[in-house]
């Protein structure tokens, strides 16, 4: 079967690069995820965790199709590296490892699988080995790092609950030390979010770039103001808000793309990014590492201007004995 060959090449340096730019290009990968790719990392020497999200999501999908994935690893450090991560185990893809296997110690999350069995699917266990790897390394103040959690814990369910995949989505992430951030991706291998909040009668007559600016906008969703009876299908639609406010708030970056649609968001705004394409979604989020406090105001419209936290048990509080949920 004739397929894409995707050669990679090394991951852009400093916390607004987008480090998966050159391989969503338009044009580079397949019209559709189950078709897999051939990807060649022979001249990577600095390999980013979205870029083995971003490629080892497709090719998982073409696995699960019974298409055959083939890979040519580096000969650099960065084949260490990616095996580290878990990108061949994911894939099922045999490698020899010359190098002993050791606890991460909360440096990083490797490739991790999201299951599409929402019965089987754990986005708030996956979201709290984020929030290890971010206290464990980063100055961020518990609001901000609490609040990480709650935006990848959403991110993840997105995938889960509104991707329609017919294979698991990917998730991982590294702080990078020597740059000053923490990276995060998630990806699969679904319709797309304007696809998804076509769906919704309020949208529908929507562009494609306006479903997917929308999209992170607050109260805005798939299911919002049109519950199913019987259902799961009930959304407040403030998901992808959380991670687009947290990028906002403390001047990281957040990019997206779904489809033929791509967004950046910052500190200085919300652009289209033209010339991109992903089969499903692709999200990836930069958090720099600063001190400052993240405040309910921040993250909600109708949130108090006082330091917010959250974790699986407490849920959304102001402090130790202060709870909202």
């Amino acid at each position: 079967m004739d397929r894409p060959i995707i050669r990679v090449r090394n991951a852009p340096f400093g916390i607004e690069s987008f480090p998966i730019m050159s391989i969503c290009a338009t044009g580079s990968l397949p019209a559709v995820a189950g078709t897999g790719v051939d990807v060649d990392w022979s001249n990577v020497t600095f390999c980013s965790v979205s870029q083995m999200a971003a490629i080892a999501c497709i090719q998982c999908a073409g696995t699960s199709l019974g298409v055959r994935q083939r890979c040519k690893l580096p000969d650099s450090q960065a084949k260490s590296y990616m095996l580290r991560m878990d990108y061949c185990r994911t894939l099922g893809m045999r490698a020899e490892e010359d190098f002993s296997r050791h606890d991460p110690e909360n440096r990083f999350v490797p490739l991790t699988k999201i299951p599409i069995d929402e019965s089987e699917a754990d986005p708030g266990g996956i979201a709290s080995r984020l929030e290890e790897v971010v206290s464990a390394n980063t100055m961020l103040h518990r609001s901000a790092s609490n609040m990480l959690n709650l935006a990848v814990t959403e991110v993840i369910d997105n995938v889960v609950q509104h991707s329609f995949a017919r294979s698991p989505g990917m998730a991982c992430a590294q702080y990078y030390g020597g740059q000053g951030f923490v990276e995060l991706c998630v990806a699969d291998s679904g319709i797309g979010i304007p696809t998804s909040m076509a769906e919704n009668p309020d949208y529908a007559f929507m562009t494609g770039w306006e479903r997917m600016l929308a999209a992170f906008e607050a109260k805005k969703g798939q299911w919002v103001g049109r519950p199913v009876t019987g259902s799961n299908q009930v959304g407040r639609g403030l998901g992808l808000s959380y991670p687009a406010r947290l990028a906002e708030r403390l001047g990281g970056h957040l990019w997206a793309i779904s489809g033929d649609i791509a967004i950046h968001i910052h500190d200085g705004g919300r652009e289209q990014m033209g010339g991109l394409f992903y089969p499903g979604t692709v999200i990836v989020l930069r958090v720099p590492n600063v001190g400052d406090e993240v405040l309910e105001s921040d993250i909600w419209d109708d949130g108090q201007p006082r330091p917010i936290y959250f974790d699986a048990v407490e849920g959304r509080h102001y402090g130790e004995d202060d709870l909202l949920w």
